[in-house]
């Protein structure tokens, strides 16, 4: 007769040992014996596991006619505190926002992050790493026109972990060329990569300062009602601070000319659209002003439909000839020699996400009485080839 209590004992037993052995391994090498060990005590913990279950679904086949029938059920113990730990360890957590968010307001309050959440999240008395595996999933915000335009062509940002300044080559090879059956030698093209600079800027949303009264009410939620707005602050400065740079960049030679210093027509966005080469005419986006998205909505055609046509897919988003076309506040408004739009390629235009993003917490200020600050710190980087984007500027 199998005796189970002894083999839940024995599984909690190897459980502690094999967690015990992962941690110093964490920290130096195994020797061999020492990482066969490890491995012997998994194979016997998936057998006992195994034993243990086929036992229990055993147990729920007896019926009245069998002999000693209630007995199989009678001789499964009750599982011991150690192995409901082993089994609870095992089992993925169910992430619920609504207790996470109140958890960081407690945290925010207090300095102390409930254990629970200690597998998601790292805290201290004044800061907390923001999860990455949450953070998106909480707050579904573009954030910015440059998220909008990523998004609306299916582009995703470079993430690291680490914030060291990269590289990016884009590689151009004008042709390739046909081989010969009975070729002997190959000819040399060798590839010319453009780099796309990415280096990341610490980049904060700016304090937020909430009564403690609030924060310590039960039902309030820190994440959910400020974290989206210190998100869009981080967003909108790195849109800022991306579109200024190809506003000041001389580099960008591709140029599309408006009708006047206060005007556009359908064919100046025709031209723009066409603008790039070959190369980058694909995952590309344009982006105009304020005012130039402002006129664009009213252009009409010869039979008086609006030249900018919505998305069938999602209404929000406009197109021009089947290009998305996305509002940025961060482009200039007309006048003489003002960058109004532009037309960007993401085959040579990348954001980039580095390290992890974090909210630090400011207590104890002498002008914020009984009140608590959250900070969100994020490390961004914009980066393009000048031939991946084209302007549309108007004249002197």
């Amino acid at each position: 007769m199998l005796d189970i209590k002894a083999l839940r004992d024995e599984l909690a037993t190897l459980h502690t040992a094999a967690t015990a052995n992962m941690e110093k391994f964490a920290a130096t090498d195994p020797s061999d014996d020492e990482a066969q060990a490890q491995t012997d005590r998994f194979s016997r913990m998936e057998k006992i596991k195994t034993t243990i279950e086929n036992s229990e679904k055993l147990a729920t086949y007896a019926f009245s006619g069998q002999p000693d029938a209630g007995k199989a059920k009678a001789e499964l113990p009750r599982k011991s505190p150690d192995q409901i730990a082993v089994e609870a360890a095992d089992q993925p957590r169910k992430f619920d926002k609504h207790e996470f968010g109140k958890a960081l307001s407690d945290w925010a309050l207090t300095g102390v992050m409930p254990e629970e959440y200690a597998t998601i999240t790292t805290a201290t008395a004044s800061g907390a790493f923001y999860p990455k595996q949450v953070g998106r999933a909480i707050n579904a915000v573009t954030g910015s026109a440059l998220r909008e335009a990523m998004a609306a062509v299916g582009a995703i940002a470079v993430v690291t972990d680490g914030t060291a300044e990269m590289n990016i080559p884009v590689v151009t090879i004008g042709t390739g060329s046909d081989v010969a059956e009975t070729a002997t030698a190959g000819t040399d093209n060798t590839p010319v990569p453009t780099a796309i600079n990415l280096k990341p800027v610490v980049t904060q949303s700016g304090q937020a300062w909430v009564s403690n009264l609030e924060l310590g009410s039960l039902d309030y939620d820190l994440l959910a009602e400020i974290a989206p707005g210190l998100e869009d602050a981080v967003e909108a400065r790195l849109e800022q601070r991306a579109f200024a740079a190809v506003i000041a960049d001389p580099g960008i030679t591709q140029s599309v000319a408006t009708a006047s210093t206060s005007g556009l027509t359908y064919d100046n966005l025709v031209d723009l659209n066409r603008k790039l080469p070959r190369r980058f005419d694909r995952q590309k986006v344009i982006i105009l002003s304020d005012a130039a998205y402002a006129l664009a909505e009213k252009l009409v055609g010869s039979d008086g439909h609006p030249i900018l046509n919505r998305d069938p897919q999602n209404q929000q988003l406009l197109r021009f000839n089947g290009t998305p076309v996305i509002r940025s506040s961060f482009l200039e408004s007309f006048g003489a020699t003002k960058v109004v739009g532009i037309v960007v390629s993401f085959v040579g235009a990348k954001v980039r996400d580095a390290a992890q993003p974090k909210l630090i917490r400011h207590v104890d200020d002498k002008d914020k009485v009984d009140q608590t600050g959250v900070n969100l710190i994020k490390y961004t980087a914009f980066g393009y080839v000048p031939s991946a984007i084209a302007t549309l500027k108007t004249p002197a």
